[in-house]
């Protein structure tokens, strides 16, 4: 046996010695560059693209087949412009395995690629003609071990890579750059360290951040999941005056198959920094988990956060992802939202910005724009049980938001505020960039509202508010300029502040005598009390004008018209003031004097801090009347009833004279 085994022995080291001589041999004569010419070619004539290889191109045989390729770039199809371009590559494999059906991999790496894809505005991509196009009928591969390809991947790494998306018209959309990664051992049912991390540009929206990802995955070929222990996510982006910090972990399974994913214990950390408002750091957690179905286009789960002096609960369902619905349920105990917004601005720095000096160097104004909810349906529930925002205060805030082809509609809007309550709704829509408002206040204290609100402090009294205002534009201003629709207010047991007219008029007889009006500038520490004041107001192209004012008080009766510039923050109104009661008045003042007289009073000037004007000129004719009439007697009841019975005879005349005919 030895005898035969020993002459077998030596034939095969004979043969194994001419086999590496060979590839030795190949190895040391053989020069890939030779192929550069017509690997070029057939890419040019397969694919519509230029081929440039730069670099050295090497090959290697034994004991693994590998790939390195120096400079490289490949062009757009039927263009000469540079669609990828790297400037190493190296890939090589086991042979051996080969015929056992594995594919061992040693490592893979490539270094400084630059790839660039572009969309136009038919939807189309430069790389659609490089993608495997789908066959009709195709039947999915037969599940078997003998017709599964084993693979084993030492580990993989891309170095200094960038990505460049560009849409219509060739202009930019955003960069990756800087991308880095790296992974350890990639086989199948094997825990694989993968690390990753690059830059985000977006030029148009002043965006850039940066992003790390890293875990452990671990694939399973033939059931198609990958899962993950702990996926962590970390980001850092700045825009204008902003700067975010997030970071993210969760446990992830994902189904390649059927294309779902589930992340069990979703921890969110965001930390913002914006210096324009009052609150320059806010840091919020959020905890929950997700689930999606890629494939039913569903995404569902449940976040709960705690910040500040906040606890928040929700839950969400994405039903459709183009164009995105969304439906939602979130519960806040309380949240005061001035702390995270920037200070809106005053009435008063407002009209300063109005003169023309001013209006020279003032910014343009920030454009209002509402087009995102042309692609969005929304369909949702609010509860606040403690709202702040633009420094208006309410409690058992609810409401539901709906959103379809561009139309919001925050409706039913109800809460208690200021002692009382508000009903009614507010639509958004985003086809004409308008806005319309439905509230409807009942039983309110309207003195702090309107400080809180408008910063105005000029009237007192508790009663209903009801608006029924449309606003439209592309800024704040041209809203106020395209306001229309209609206020009505009824309070009681209240007061116009700034005046005292029963004060005012002590001095009646002395204006009267030099005919001459009195201006005085509104006094925060006077006012006009009231038992009922009801009023509305017509609003037009953003002038508002009324006609039916009614004030009473035990002592007056206040009737006038006049008009609100919104687009100016200015009134001009006249109020006509009735003395109905001689005795002695509001702050002790005697009005016998002015009973049954009627005096106008011009209420003029900014909205914030009006002036009032009592125009004695216009009474002057009446009071003599008044009094030639008193003297004469005329206005005794005696002499009324003289009169009256006289116009009675007069008439009865007149009929029978008729009669004779």
């Amino acid at each position: 046996m030895k005898k035969i085994l020993k002459p077998i022995a030596i034939l095969l080291a004979t043969l194994l010695l001419i086999v590496l001589a060979a590839v030795g041999y190949l190895l040391f004569i053989f020069d890939a560059n030779q192929f550069k010419s017509q690997i070029t070619q057939v890419v040019k004539e397969k694919q519509q693209r230029t081929l440039s290889i730069d670099g050295a191109l090497k090959l290697t045989f034994y004991p693994n087949l590998g790939v390195d390729l120096g400079k490289t770039s490949l062009s757009a199809r039927n263009s000469e412009v540079v669609f990828a371009r790297l400037d190493s590559a190296h890939v090589s494999l086991a042979l051996m395995p080969l015929l056992k059906k594995e594919l061992v991999v040693d490592r893979i790496e490539l270094t400084g690629l630059d790839l660039t894809l572009s969309r136009d505005k038919d939807g189309k991509t430069n790389i659609d003609d490089l993608l495997p196009k789908a066959k009709d009928n195709a039947q999915p591969a037969a599940d078997t071990d003998s017709g599964t390809l084993k693979f084993d991947v030492k580990g993989l790494a891309l170095k200094h890579a960038n990505l460049h998306l560009f849409g219509a018209d060739n202009k930019p959309i955003a960069a990756l750059k800087n991308i880095d990664l790296d992974t350890g051992r990639i086989a199948d049912k094997v825990s694989t360290q993968l690390d990753l991390s690059g830059e985000l540009e977006a030029p148009a929206k002043k965006l850039r951040a940066t992003f790390k990802l890293n875990g452990k995955l671990r694939f399973d070929l033939k059931a198609q999941t990958v899962a993950a222990e702990k996926l962590a996510i970390s980001s850092k982006i700045s825009k204008a005056t902003q700067l975010w910090e997030i970071s993210l972990s969760s446990p992830l399974q994902a189904n390649l198959l059927t294309k779902q994913l589930t992340l069990a214990a979703l921890s969110i950390d965001a930390k913002l920094a914006n210096a324009a408002t009052p609150q320059k750091v806010l840091t919020i957690p959020l905890r929950g988990n997700l689930q999606a179905d890629l494939g039913k286009e569903n995404i569902s789960g449940k976040l709960t956060s705690s910040f500040d002096e906040s606890h928040i609960e929700s839950s969400f369902s994405v039903t459709k992802f183009s164009p995105m619905a969304i439906k939602f349920d979130i519960g806040i105990d309380r949240i005061n939202l001035d702390r995270y917004l920037s200070p809106k601005t005053t009435a008063a720095s407002a009209s300063a910005a109005a003169t023309p000096a001013a209006k020279s160097e003032a910014k343009p104004e920030a454009p209002l724009n509402f087009s995102a909810l042309k692609t969005l349906t929304l369909d949702g529930n609010l509860r606040i049980g403690a709202l702040q925002v633009q420094n208006i205060k309410a409690t058992s805030v609810s409401t539901r938001l709906r959103n379809t082809q561009g139309k919001l509609e925050i409706a039913p809007l109800a809460a208690q505020l200021y002692g009382g309550s508000l009903s009614g709704g507010i639509g958004v829509n985003a086809n004409d960039n308008s806005v319309s408002l439905r509230p409807q206040l009942s039983n309110i204290n309207i003195n702090p509202l309107l400080k809180d609100a408008l910063n105005h402090d000029n009237l007192e009294g508790r009663g209903n508010l009801t608006l029924n205002l449309t606003m439209a534009g592309n800024t704040p201003t041209a809203f106020k300029r395209n306001l229309n629709g209609t206020i009505a207010l009824a309070l009681q047991d209240g007061a116009v502040k700034g005046i005292n007219l029963a004060k005012a008029f002590r001095n009646f007889n002395a204006a009267l005598g030099r005919n001459q009006d009195q201006k005085m500038v509104a006094d925060s520490s006077e006012k006009t009390d009231f038992s009922a004041l009801t009023a509305s107001m017509r609003f037009a192209n953003g002038v508002g004008s009324s006609d039916d004012l009614a004030l009473k008080s035990p002592f007056l009766r206040v009737g006038g018209d006049g008009t609100v510039n919104v687009a100016h923050d200015t009134l001009d109104y006249i109020a006509r003031v009735t003395v109905v009661n001689s005795a002695t008045g509001q702050g002790g003042i005697d009005l016998g004097q002015l009973k049954n007289l009627t005096v106008p009073v011009r209420i003029s000037g900014p909205l914030e801090q009006p002036a009032f004007e009592i125009v004695y000129s216009e009474v002057a004719q009446d009071v003599l009347k008044s009094v030639i009439a008193n003297k004469l007697g005329l206005n005794t009841p005696e002499k009324k009833e003289e009169a009256k019975k006289e116009a009675v005879d007069q008439l009865q005349n007149k009929l029978k004279d008729l009669l004779k005919f």
